[in-house]
């Protein structure tokens, strides 16, 4: 991929948007296979409307209304207005709401990984 930016913003879901496609390459890791495809969504349910509500579990954003979508390096995303920044991010933002920027992974809730002790 080109190291220039390449990133544009969109008030409609793409229409050929397609689920990021990974594959086992070795014991080191994953590879991805859809690499070329430019509009990847990374999470597994299908990217939200326009309006949604949704909830960001990625750094504790929490809640948020997704305002449009966005892709990078051939990444999709949404950008989202979160309804009540943590201190840190309302610190990043010069005491503004900045908008999110968030991928499908971050909207999906993880579990930890256990430790050598659970």
């Amino acid at each position: 991929m080109s190291k220039e930016a390449n990133y544009s913003e969109f008030f409609e879901l793409p229409a050929n948007w397609t689920r990021a496609i990974w594959a086992t390459k070795d014991e080191n890791g994953r590879q991805l296979q859809n690499d070329a495809d430019p509009f990847k969504w990374s999470g597994r349910a299908d990217p939200p409307k326009i309006g949604a509500k949704v909830t960001c579990y990625m750094n504790g954003i929490g809640a948020a209304t997704v305002l449009k979508y966005f892709v990078e390096y051939g990444w999709l995303g949404v950008i989202c207005e979160v309804k009540k920044n943590p201190a840190w991010r309302k610190k990043q933002g010069n005491g503004h709401n900045p908008p999110a920027h968030l991928f499908g992974l971050d909207l999906e809730k993880r579990e930890p990984a256990p430790t050598l002790f659970d």
